[in-house]
């Protein structure tokens, strides 16, 4: 075809039309701009020398001479250097000053961005700032004077009602933080630190945990922190914040083990376990990483049963599982720790993978040393008070020190060479025993551990123990409400193994609103003195 011919059928109107985009894609378009926009404003950055230039002029009250572009990149990126100015106060003023005698628009725009930047220190001097731009709000750009009045961002206690949106579960609460402007590097620094640390004293104080809505709001919370699976808020001081949002709610019981094996899983993955890295743990409050443990105390069983299931027959483990499960469902092992042998290690190792609610590094490798060991053998190690159990599985015996002035097994190694759990390596037990058919050890394990400790196991008749001394009335426990009430020398854990002396006798539980005796009520650690709001029976259905 020639060129003639193609320009006699050539039609403009089909080769040039133009479709206009709808509404909804350019508001779309233009909130994602925004979007851009904002972040690229948060990370300007600019030579530390200039800044140093620019915070000595400001200092000195020489703030005329700071050029128009330099003040307002100082403003943007150069507030925190205040921090090292003695006299920081005085020189803040002079740049509140400067910026209000040149009533330029950008000046405040930039000292807006570097304020939220700063927002969560905690000096007079940016509370100063905060009220400038209060004040001056007015003057600021459309969309940011709005933020400010919408989200609070310059209130003194900032961005409540982002807070009242993350409660709201019908809300969208990542879109609430990108229309309020905490996005990119504001996300996780100055105002969006203020944000977390508002949402973790809401959670805190709280009971959001056993309320309806608990689950959406523990996803939402989780997806907050870590929206790629990969925790965003970095730092001791965030660390404690986040823990006690999670586990203070958890002192009272009542939370169901399926929140609190999602809150385990995510605090052992984002901080690693506590008994194996106590140092990472430092900052948080004793009481809530005594409570992490006593779930990991449990979780130990609950892996082992796991384990077993794929590398043994139940009846190897079944009556031992239930002699010991009574110590640990009225909370009286202190510590627990499980080695497994070669296959068990690979099976423990393979689970970890598919299901959540183990976590690698919470158990340890069984190896043979100088004994030998099938490659299916496993051990439960575990301290009742003074007492130290090396309980092995299949054919194994059961071995209890006392660990005053002995050598017992130490906790949380990642590899066990197996004569350091039998007690053949120069750390002989003080007794030991196979685990017969018809029952008896129960009676001659649980003597051993009542001699030493004055807890009784309530399912099994116990004798004195040869060789051991015969506790007195006063130690000879016979209820669980009684096992908790005498704490662990040892342990450290206090007020939550009993009634109360000169506290409360009866109780009114909040799930089942029935008023029953204290003894039906685990002490609240949150409350010192008080019960738990709920009753044992309700917290065990939860």
């Amino acid at each position: 075809m020639s060129v003639k011919e193609l320009l006699d059928t050539f039609d403009p109107s089909i080769r040039f039309s133009i479709h206009l985009p709808s509404k909804s894609r350019l508001k779309q378009a233009s909130i994602k701009l925004e979007r851009d926009l904002d972040v690229q404003s948060t990370s300007v950055s600019i030579p530390d020398q200039l800044i140093k230039e620019t915070a000595s002029l400001v200092s000195e009250g020489q703030t005329s001479r700071i050029p128009q572009r330099t003040l307002r990149l100082f403003c943007v990126a150069g507030l925190a250097s205040f921090c090292d100015i003695s006299e920081a106060k005085g020189a803040v003023q002079n740049l509140l000053g400067e910026v209000e005698k040149r009533a330029k628009r950008s000046l405040l725009r930039a000292l807006l961005n570097g304020y939220l930047q700063i927002a969560d220190l905690d000096y007079v001097w940016t509370g100063a700032i905060r009220r400038f731009l209060k004040r001056h709000s007015d003057e600021l750009p459309e969309r940011w004077r709005q933020r400010c009045e919408d989200y609070g961002l310059l209130d003194e206690s900032p961005c409540r009602s982002l807070v009242y949106s993350f409660k709201a579960v019908d809300v969208n609460f990542d879109r609430q933080l990108h229309e309020a402007g905490v996005t990119g590097s504001l996300y996780t620094n100055g105002i969006g630190a203020c944000v977390l640390s508002a949402i973790c004293d809401e959670l805190s104080q709280g009971e959001w945990l056993t309320e309806a809505k608990a689950e959406e709001l523990l996803a939402r919370f989780l997806f907050y922190l870590a929206p790629q699976d990969k925790l965003l808020f970095l730092g001791s001081k965030n660390q404690v914040k986040i823990v006690r949002a999670l586990l203070t709610p958890c002192l009272d019981g009542g939370v169901s083990q399926q929140l609190t094996r999602r809150i385990q899983h995510f605090l052992l993955t984002a901080y690693s376990d506590p008994r194996v890295n106590p140092g990472k743990w430092g900052q948080v409050p004793t009481e809530l990483v005594e409570l992490l443990k006593r779930w990991l105390t449990k979780q130990a069983m609950g892996l082992l049963i796991e384990v077993l299931n794929k590398t043994a027959d139940d009846h190897h483990w079944d009556s031992r599982h239930d002699f010991w499960n009574y110590y640990l469902d009225n909370d009286l092992v202190d510590e627990a720790w499980v080695a497994f042998g070669p296959n068990a290690y690979q099976q423990a190792t393979d689970l970890i993978r598919f299901d959540s609610d183990f976590v690698a590094g919470t158990f340890a490798q069984l190896v043979k040393g100088a004994g030998q060991i099938q490659a299916n053998h496993s051990v439960l190690l575990m301290r009742i008070d003074s007492v130290v159990i090396a309980e092995w599985t299949h054919n194994g015996m059961v071995r209890l020190w006392d660990r005053v002035g002995t050598g017992s097994p130490p906790f949380y190694r990642s590899v066990y060479k197996s004569e350091v759990l039998r007690g053949s390596a120069g750390n002989p037990p003080q007794d030991e025993h196979r685990h017969d058919q018809h029952g008896s050890w129960k009676n001659k394990v649980a003597a051993f551990i009542q001699a030493r400790t004055g807890i009784k196991h309530g399912a099994v008749k116990t004798s004195t123990h040869p060789g051991s001394k015969k506790p007195s009335a006063s130690t000879n426990r016979t209820s669980a409400a009684q096992y908790h009430a005498v704490p662990s020398t040892t342990s450290g854990r206090t007020g939550n193994r009993g009634a109360i002396s000169g506290g409360p006798t009866t109780g009114t539980c909040k799930s089942c609103g029935k008023t029953k005796p204290a003894s039906e009520f685990y002490l609240s650690r949150k409350r010192p003195g008080q019960l738990t709001v709920f009753c044992k029976q309700c917290s065990a259905k939860k």
